[in-house]
């Protein structure tokens, strides 16, 4: 039945095939089918039978998967957040404002599950409709499109849903009333312009993009108080980092965006990118930005950690230290201030780390700021989670904690580090004593240094049963009421207390 349906747009045998009577789910298909040929309304449809698996003008859906610069998917630099499709022309021109505007808003993010508000709804169409029916217990509406939805009030069940699973889902809100859009258009007519289709409907637009790693737990998120209300259960890590590697030098930022805290980090690493490995089995990501073109960082990191792994393209998505620099300050994250002191120096008003970070010329740790405020803008939450300033340093482990103060930020290259220990262990540096400045630093650290293989075979965070959770330390000694509260205790696990 699939493959006599795909291929619609052949002549179909009007002989009737034989039907067997214990197979009525079938029957049901092959008259869905057989009416829609026909010219009658079309039932519901099951999965692989809707417009977008049979129509050759939907195919950029599917099988004609291209991004905006035409490239394949598997084109290593296949841009999944964006789609090539022509609505200028074909059957798609023809559509409806309202699914034109769908469509508009999809080529731009083609990577996420579109959330679009039709009145007191949230409607799926297309394949995201066939992601709604097959991993949030969506069922299709009738018709030959695919289509499926759940009132507003079920946003943050739903949401909750797909985005534990993986997927990106955008909220788009109707931004105006009816009365609103006839007084724009009636103004737009006015000055001599004859609207586009489009731009005659109602305004519809982007209004949250939820990602794995960017999850905030709003109002809006929480469910319906049929549903019992609050939050669905938080499953899995939350935060989003950005990973930088040029030559044995790391710079890496995290974020948590229910707290909105950010870590920085920069320092040398070995051959087998011990510390960088040790700094994701302590702080597990749900989502890595890395850059597009080192396929090998993002085969360490996504080994590592099994987090999902996004390319961004260098410069525009993942930028240098001073386009950084300049997109932090122009974003308005944090007041305005006067500039002070040298001329690559930046306002005073920015978190103590950050200013340390810029004056030490931590420029690895800067581009992953830079990536990960990018991935923030995109969700449109940059502003309100970075002008909490609640920016700290992260220090490997076995450095100790003593190397540098956590309010401050200097980069961990050798140079640093050993004036770092000098300072610490009041050795002075011209001493035969100072070669010995490592070891001076283990000893007065409060905390055992575990590395990423000691936190796997120990199950500290994670265990060796199917679930990856059941069985491991964090697991028996997690109690905590509140997501809050157990996002700290796994925070604390890791760098074991002597005492």
């Amino acid at each position: 039945f699939h493959d006599r349906y795909r291929k619609r747009s052949a002549p179909v045998s009007t002989e009737k095939e034989p039907r067997p009577s214990a197979a009525p789910a079938f029957v049901a298909d092959v008259a869905a089918a057989e009416s829609h040929e026909a010219g009658e309304k079309v039932g519901v449809l099951p999965a692989g039978c809707h417009q977008h698996d049979t129509e050759p003008a939907y195919a950029c859906l599917t099988s004609a998967r291209r991004d905006a610069k035409g490239r394949a998917p598997g084109d290593p630099d296949f841009d999944a957040k964006t789609m090539r499709c022509d609505l200028t022309s074909g059957p798609l021109s023809k559509l409806t404002a309202t699914q034109l505007r769908w469509w508009e808003v999809k080529r731009k993010h083609a990577d996420c599950v579109l959330f679009y508000k039709i009145g007191k709804f949230y409607e799926l169409y297309h394949t995201d409709a066939d992601v709604g029916v097959a991993e949030a217990g969506l069922v299709y509406m009738k018709g030959f499109q695919a289509h499926s939805g759940f009132p507003e009030m079920a946003y943050g069940k739903y949401m909750e849903a797909l985005v534990s699973k993986g997927f990106k889902v955008a909220r788009v809100e109707q931004t105006e009333t009816p009365d609103e859009t006839k007084v724009r258009v009636k103004a737009v007519k006015a000055k001599g312009r004859k609207p586009g289709k489009v731009e005659a409907g109602m305004r519809r637009e982007i209004c949250s993009l939820t990602t794995p790693g960017t999850r905030l737990y709003t109002v809006l998120d929480m469910r319906a108080e049929k549903d019992g209300g609050g939050f669905e259960e938080v499953k899995g890590a939350t935060l989003l980092a950005a990973v930088l590697v040029r030559g044995s030098k790391v710079g890496a930022c995290l974020c948590d965006c229910p707290t909105g805290s950010v870590e920085l980090a920069e320092f040398e690493d070995d051959a087998t990118f011990a510390r960088l490995r040790t700094l994701l089995a302590a702080k597990p990501p749900a989502e890595i930005l890395v850059e597009r073109g080192a396929a090998r960082v993002a085969e360490i990191v996504g080994r590592a950690t099994g987090a999902a792994v996004e390319m961004l393209e260098p410069d525009d998505e993942f930028p240098g230290a001073a386009a950084a620099i300049d997109a932090l300050d122009a974003s308005g994250a944090f007041p305005k201030a006067s500039k002070t002191g040298k001329a690559d120096d930046v306002a005073r008003r920015w978190p103590p780390v950050l200013r340390e970070a810029v004056r030490g010329r931590a420029d690895l740790a800067l581009s992953a700021v830079g990536a990960v405020a990018w991935w923030l803008k995109r969700g449109l939450v940059d502003v309100e989670l970075l002008s909490m300033r609640r920016v700290g340093a992260y220090v490997p482990p076995d450095l100790g904690e003593d190397a540098v103060r956590r309010e401050t930020f200097v980069p961990h290259d050798e140079a640093q580090v050993l004036l770092a220990a000098v300072d610490a262990t009041g050795v002075d540096e011209d001493d035969e004593a100072s070669d010995d400045w490592l070891a001076s630093l283990r000893r007065k650290a409060p905390r055992l240094a575990l590395d990423a293989t000691t936190l796997k075979n120990l199950e500290v965070l994670k265990s060796s049963h199917p679930d990856g959770w059941s069985g491991s330390l964090l697991h028996l000694l997690q109690t905590c009421k509140t997501a809050f509260g157990a996002r700290l205790l796994r925070d604390w696990l890791p760098p074991a207390l002597f005492d």
